[in-house]
């Protein structure tokens, strides 16, 4: 039977709300370092600087400006939503004191109240907007990877002749983890590895020489395959692709392309076979690939 399988997207967002619900248990009250869920605790910040003038000079002597003072509940440190917004008094002593002075309107001029706004939109871009575009983030991330990962599983689906919901035949997996017996001049325990790509998934897999001809597993896309050399391989899905421009060839396709195009270019001619001299036609013939090389 098929095991299910999460996405690292979903595992993550998993995780984040057993954390939450993990933050919620704290007394947070009691807390003295909140790491994962705090609320309640008040902030203060100057917003505007009055003038050094009697009006606003403090019982302390020292000059008073404007402030806004705030709650917010934080999540792992960073702002997630403030409350309680209101605008206030500090001076420099109050400020390093966490202290504040009660706000009165009267005393104000009436050029300062017209430009002040409101003291919800005066916390810092930070405190205010910070948590806000964090969580945008990961949603769409998690939206983004979600896509993707079904787009590969649809694309190896329908190239897969078996189909998405047919039994796979059973595949011995397990010589990707062990010898096997091989000729030349290499000692038993040295077993030579190739790499192939999956023709449905186009992922990387790498296995011993002598299965080369021989039926692997693709563990990405749970599918199975004849084993072939690299330039095979790559020959085979270009002709597949031979209509499609450079640029929305799956990625690990074209990194396997750019990475087999540099090690024939490093090569004498007299040294390519006319397997890797049919690569070299065909890769040089994609179309885009010059323009996207170019950039």
């Amino acid at each position: 039977m098929q095991s299910t399988r999460f996405s690292p997207s979903w595992r993550a967002f998993g995780l984040t709300v057993l954390l939450c619900l993990f933050g919620f248990s704290l007394d947070c009250k009691a807390a003295k370092f909140p790491v994962i869920f705090s609320w309640d605790g008040e902030k203060i910040a100057k917003v505007f600087e009055l003038p050094d003038t009697d009006a606003y000079r403090t019982p302390d002597g020292e000059f008073a400006d404007l402030g806004v003072i705030w709650k917010e509940v934080n999540i792992f440190f960073v702002p997630l939503v403030t409350y309680e917004e209101r605008f206030c008094f500090v001076t420099r002593s109050s400020m390093r004191e966490e202290r504040y002075f009660n706000y009165d309107a009267a005393v104000l001029p009436s050029e300062v109240s017209s430009i002040i706004g409101t003291a919800s939109s005066r916390i810092p871009s930070w405190n205010r907007l910070g948590g806000k575009f964090l969580l945008l983030l990961i949603v769409v991330s998690s939206v983004v990877l979600t896509v993707k990962r079904k787009g590969t599983a649809q694309v190896s689906a329908a190239r897969n002749p078996q189909g998405a919901g047919a039994f796979p035949k059973q595949t011995d997996s397990s010589h990707i983890s062990q010898s096997a017996p091989v000729s030349g001049g290499l000692a038993s325990n040295e077993v030579r590895f190739v790499t192939d790509l999956c023709p449905y998934c186009t992922k990387g897999t790498s296995f011993p020489e002598p299965y080369l001809g021989r039926t692997i597993h693709c563990k990405e896309c749970n599918t199975d395959f004849v084993a072939s050399t690299l330039v095979r391989r790559l020959q085979e899905l270009l002709g597949e692709y031979r209509a499609i421009n450079y640029v929305d060839l799956p990625e690990e396709l074209r990194d396997a392309i750019e990475s087999e195009y540099l090690r024939i270019t490093g090569l004498r001619v007299a040294e390519l076979d006319q397997d890797q001299k049919n690569l070299y036609t065909q890769i040089k013939a994609i179309p885009g690939r010059a323009d996207w090389v170019k950039s």
